[in-house]
């Protein structure tokens, strides 16, 4: 049970990280480039 809860928080965070990654992309690039790479290497 302990594991699926686990499994469910990763999951949130993912989806949080993707949804930010886009709006990040729509953004203009010059805003952060070190946080993009970082959040690049996580969803890989």
């Amino acid at each position: 049970m302990r594991g699926q809860m686990q499994d469910e928080k990763l999951r949130n965070q993912y989806i949080t990280i993707k949804n930010s990654l886009k709006r990040y992309v729509k953004e203009p690039r010059e805003k952060g480039p070190t946080i993009y790479p970082r959040l690049r290497t996580i969803l890989r």
